[in-house]
């Protein structure tokens, strides 16, 4: 992937957690399910999974705290 197109994806998913938290939704809950899924779906290689589950924490993480 090249990286201009790595930059617009971890853009695209910081933007879709700050929307989630603007609309209350538990980020650390919703976090956790879509690690969940892509544990549970054969198609995604391990170490994949383990690449993309910490980019949706780093990102997740860098998110401002709403209270």
């Amino acid at each position: 992937m090249s990286e201009e197109k790595e930059k617009v994806l971890k853009i695209a998913l910081k933007a879709l957690l700050f929307a989630a938290q603007e609309l209350c939704v538990d980020v650390d809950e919703l976090v956790e399910t879509a690690f969940q899924s892509m544990l549970n779906d054969k198609a995604y290689d391990a170490k994949d999974v383990a690449q993309a589950s910490s980019l949706i924490e780093a990102a997740a993480d860098a998110l401002p705290v709403i209270h």
